[in-house]
Parts: C-alpha cells; sequence; structure tokens
C-alpha cells in the first residue's frame, strides 16, 4: 500500500536523496527479475496502471491504481491459455483492436510451443512463439488474443499505425537474429531495407517518431553490440527503408525520441552502459541525425525517458543508472542542452526500465516515474513535485490485525445470573478497535465494547470476542470457558433449641453463680418432686 509522504519527511527524503544516503522507502512487488513496464489506464477508472514484464517468472503483473495513492497487484488477471511466454523480455500497451480498451504486446527470448497429439497419443510440436498480444476487457483483466513468432530473442517492442490505417502494428527487435520483425495489421511483413536483411548487432531498443515530417512514423533502433543507432524512414505502407547508422557510445541500451532543442525536428536521446552517458543526436527534419553531446550520468544508465518534468516547455531526460540503483534528472535548458541540475534519486536494485505516469493522488501537474528493479524484483514510484525533483511514495508496514481480549464478572455465574462482559482489554497495535463481536457459546451473540447475558442452564460455555480495527481488519477469534453453576437447594431451617429439663411443678427460681465459673446459674424447687434443680449457665 502506498500513501503519500508528509511534508517533513518529503523534506527529510529530498535532503536524502540529494546527498545519495540511504532513504528508507519502500517498494511495490512484482514478478521475479522485472525487465520492462508499460503504463495505462488499464480499467478505466482514469488512474494511470502498470504492467510488468517478469523475466524468471514468466508471466505480467499487472498493478492498478486505487486512486488513493495505493496499487493492487496481481498476475492471475492475466489469462494466457496454454501459451505461457517464456523468458519475456518487453511489454507494451495500446488499443490494438480499437474498441476502447488498452490491450497488451509482449516479446519474450524464449519460446512457447504450441503440441498436438497423434492418434497414438503422442505429442508433436506444431508450432513456435515468441510475441503474444493479450486483449483487455476495460476492468484490468487481459485475456490471449493472438500469437506470432518474430526472430530470435526479441527484447524490445512497440506498437505504432506504420500503414496509415488507423490501426496499431507491432514493431519488433530481434536481438538473437540481428533484426527487425513487423506485424501490419496482424500479418507478418518482412523488412525490405536498402542493403540488407538485417540490422545491426544485438538491437535491443526502439524509437517511434515521424524523423523527415513526412506525416509516416519512423523507426530508430539502438544496437548495443555495434554501438549504433539505426535510423528507418517508414514509408507508410507498413514497409522501412534504412536513412542513417550513427556511431553513439558503448553499449547503447535505450533510445527515445523527442524534439529536444525545440526546432520542430525530432531528435534522438540514447543510455550508453559501458561509458556511462547519455547522447544526445539532433535531427535535421529529413531523416539524418549529428551528435550533439555527451552528458556523463552515473554507472550502467540502462533505459531513459523524455519529457518535461518541470513545466517549463522544455523536454527532460530522466534516466536509470543500473549499477548505481538511482535516476537521474537532466534538465533540457536552451538549445537542447541539458544539466544535471535536479540531483539523483534513489531506487531499487538493479533498475533496467522506466515509464512516467500520473501516479499523484492528487493529481498535480507533474509527471511521476514508475521504475522496473531487476534485482529486487519490484516497482519504485516515484513523485514529480516540481523543478525536475522526485520523491518517493512511502510504503507503510501492512496494517497489522487487532488483538481481542476480555473479561467478565461474575467469575462463576449461577443459572440466571446476569453476566457483563467486557472487551476492554482489546487493543490494536497500529491503530485502533471500533467493533466488538461476541459468540456467548449457547447460540446467541451480541455486539459492544461491553455487553450483558443470561444463561439459562448449566453447562460449561465457550466464550468467543473478535474485533475489529479501523481499516477493517479482524483478530483472531479470542476464546474462553466460562462455566454456569446450578441454583444452590435454601439452606435447612436452624435446630431448635431443647429447653432444660426439670422437677415436677417447678415453683421457685434463684439464681447465682454456683460453679463459679464466672456464669449466671439457676436452681429450680420442684414442688411437685420435692427437689432442686440447679441449670448451670454455659455463658451463651
Amino acid at each position: 500500500m502506498l500513501r503519500r509522504v508528509s511534508r517533513a519527511l518529503l523534506a527529510s527524503a529530498l535532503v536524502s536523496l540529494l546527498l545519495g544516503t540511504a532513504f528508507g522507502f519502500g517498494q511495490i512487488p512484482v514478478g521475479d527479475h522485472p525487465r520492462s513496464i508499460a503504463v495505462g489506464d488499464f480499467n478505466r477508472d482514469g488512474w494511470d496502471d502498470f504492467a510488468v514484464a517478469n523475466e524468471l517468472s514468466n508471466d505480467i503483473t499487472i498493478c492498478l491504481a486505487k486512486g488513493d495513492g495505493t496499487f493492487d497487484c496481481k498476475v492471475d488477471v492475466v489469462k494466457y491459455d496454454a501459451y505461457k511466454p517464456v523468458i519475456p523480455m518487453a511489454i507494451a500497451t495500446g488499443d490494438l483492436d480499437n474498441d476502447g480498451d488498452l490491450d497488451l504486446a509482449l516479446a519474450a527470448c524464449g519460446l512457447t510451443l504450441e503440441t498436438k497429439t497423434d492418434p497414438y497419443g503422442q505429442p508433436y510440436v506444431v508450432g513456435f512463439f515468441n510475441i503474444f498480444t493479450f486483449k483487455g476487457k476495460g476492468d484490468g483483466t487481459f485475456s490471449l488474443d493472438k500469437k506470432y513468432l518474430a526472430g530470435e530473442c526479441p527484447r524490445a517492442i512497440s506498437l505504432a499505425d506504420l500503414d496509415r490505417n488507423g490501426k496499431l502494428d507491432i514493431i519488433i527487435a530481434n536481438s538473437g537474429t540481428n533484426d527487425l520483425t513487423l506485424f501490419i495489421d496482424a500479418k507478418k511483413k518482412e523488412l525490405k531495407l536498402v542493403k540488407d536483411a538485417k540490422v545491426c548487432a544485438t538491437p535491443v531498443a526502439l524509437a517511434v517518431s515521424d524523423f523527415n515530417r513526412d506525416a509516416m512514423l519512423d523507426v530508430a533502433v539502438a544496437c548495443s553490440e555495434a554501438d549504433e543507432v539505426w535510423a528507418f524512414l517508414g514509408d507508410g505502407k507498413g514497409g522501412l527503408e534504412v536513412s542513417q547508422i550513427v556511431g553513439v557510445g558503448s553499449r547503447p541500451l535505450d533510445v527515445k525520441a523527442g524534439d529536444l532543442n525545440r526546432d520542430a525536428k525530432p531528435d534522438l536521446a540514447v543510455a550508453n552502459s559501458e561509458t556511462n552517458d547519455v547522447w544526445t543526436l539532433f535531427g535535421d527534419g529529413t531523416g539524418k541525425f549529428t551528435v550533439h553531446k555527451r552528458y556523463r550520468v552515473d554507472q550502467a544508465p540502462s533505459a531513459l525517458i523524455v519529457q518535461d518534468f518541470n513545466g517549463d516547455c522544455r523536454l527532460d531526460i530522466a534516466v536509470t543508472n543500473a549499477l548505481a540503483n538511482d535516476v537521474w534528472i537532466l534538465s533540457g535548458r536552451p538549445e537542447g542542452e541539458f544539466e544535471a541540475v535536479a540531483g539523483k534519486f534513489a531506487v531499487g536494485d538493479r533498475p533496467v526500465a522506466i515509464a512516467s505516469g500520473n501516479f499523484d493522488p492528487e493529481r498535480d501537474i507533474y509527471p511521476d516515474l514508475a521504475v522496473a528493479n531487476e534485482l529486487t524484483n519490484d516497482v519504485t514510484i516515484l513523485l514529480g513535485i516540481g523543478a525536475g525533483r522526485f520523491a518517493p511514495f512511502m510504503i507503510p508496514p501492512p496494517n497489522q490485525p487487532p488483538v481481542a481480549d476480555f473479561t467478565w464478572t461474575p467469575q462463576v455465574p449461577k443459572i440466571g445470573e446476569t453476566v457483563k462482559f467486557d472487551g476492554s482489554a482489546s487493543h490494536d497495535p497500529d491503530g485502533q478497535v471500533v467493533s466488538w463481536w461476541w459468540d456467548f457459546g449457547d447460540g446467541t451473540t451480541g455486539t459492544g465494547k461491553t455487553v450483558e447475558h443470561v444463561y439459562q442452564k448449566e453447562n460449561t460455555y465457550k466464550v468467543c470476542l473478535t474485533v475489529t480495527d479501523n481499516l477493517g481488519a479482524k483478530s483472531e477469534p479470542k476464546c474462553k470457558d466460562l462455566t454456569v453453576s446450578a441454583v444452590p437447594p435454601p439452606p435447612p431451617p436452624p435446630e431448635a433449641v431443647k429447653a432444660p429439663t426439670v422437677g415436677k411443678e417447678p415453683s421457685g427460681l434463684a439464681s447465682g453463680d454456683f460453679d463459679g465459673d464466672g456464669d449466671e446459674d439457676l436452681a429450680v424447687a420442684n414442688q411437685g418432686s420435692d427437689d432442686l434443680s440447679i441449670l448451670l449457665g454455659a455463658g451463651e
């Protein structure tokens, strides 16, 4: 669960981040080794969600924004049927079928086999697939739609309308076969290049824009082993033709397009992992590019995005640095210059992918960032707060359930006697108890912190109390045995005191201490029996 930081905590976080010190914020758990992230409103509630391709768990995590700064992340909302991807490497989102709901396109490095069974019960392979599309249902769930076979180990995927028919096409960069694959109108279309069907060694990233301003989309490809960026011009029919090959830094891992110098001509930004820098290439509006400048960043830049983060109408660059575990912001300046004035922002271990969206529950004007961290298996959300700076969403510990406890009086009630139960001993470690539910063990229940109950039969009853806290968490039932005894019978009447006996026809009485014990005694003269009875006093 994510919560917005307070102003004091935010200030402390910014100081820690700008100084490069550790700051204890949490990440959103996803699958094993997240490699790619795509942002979009998957359930059409007006909030940006995100999807993550997980390389080692072979699945997709869908995280839906709740609108209060929290996300609900699940892996079971994408239905693969019998065609689960193997080693997913790249994911993209767009409305592939023009139904108003966002869909997903996934590229996997491994092959998924389609098998059938022969008449003898033996399975045999009938097809291989490594590209999958999943139809969005508009509620945050997806089902397998189509499956294709591209080149070996595709590493990048983009969606764009290359043939200008109003439908998104799929562009794949295949790092294993050093080529591109296009799926135009859901049909595989081989590239027709000027010199060769291959592209540079190990294509790993794609950027799409109209480089020569002819209203037809073009493609740039970053090739990590060749240290090159290839620019292709689109013909508006789904075909691409090489326009230029530009040498860049060592091991480029990402490329993005944008008008960096505000001359209305698309430019390119390239992240070079081994030379620890970002290169800007200025476009001339004909599909040609020249290297403008090299900007030093942190260790092993792995991914970047181009966007206006500070609201000054100039594009900025956000770059993830895989070995430094941070994000750098290069703020745009006049004439297409950049400056790392906004500082660096800590994320998880080995960030490899980055995307932007509006995740802030306050819906401010500043773009936010989602960063996929490969080794910590999570996504860091950074809130844009203006001036090109970002602050982490805080993830508090999960809500702890309350603990129920109670007492009662009298301790051993009798049949028909009122028993008073008190749940005041219940407590919540991180909130407050707001409701109490009682089970008296005789088939009846009650509610309230203190309740009264009368038992009608002699028995030992198991009384249980369950409490709920202010966030809706329920306690484990606390149960205790209560014994109800029968009403005891009334005590027997006291024995009558026997009157002392004397002689016949007592006619005289005198008193005195005849035995010297300090108690008064009696002497009775009996006329009928001519004798004297002495009654010794017992002091009672």
